[in-house]
């Protein structure tokens, strides 16, 4: 519950950031950085789906790595990146 919890509450802090002055100092474009969000969304949510279904048996590191659609969330997040700076 905690963990899912923090996952929640990192996805406002985000947003914070991404009105924040420091945006407009480091990426040109920092409202595109709005698209991370339902990305990020959707990528705790699937984790923390997995978890409460018992299929994260090892470390959870270890389950992200093995996992091929973080892979492509991770492209998809640094393209994104990319697009704003």
């Amino acid at each position: 519950l905690m963990g899912t919890m923090s996952s929640i509450t990192a996805i406002p802090i985000l947003m914070l950031y991404v009105q924040s002055d420091n945006a407009l100092l480091h990426y040109n474009n920092p409202e595109r950085l709005w698209l991370v969000i339902p990305v990020f969304l959707y990528w705790t949510a699937r984790f923390w789906l997995f978890v409460r279904r018992g299929e994260v048996q090892e470390d959870p590191v270890v389950f992200i790595l093995k996992d091929k659609p973080t892979y492509y969330v991770s492209i998809l997040v640094f393209c994104i990146l990319w697009a704003a700076s």
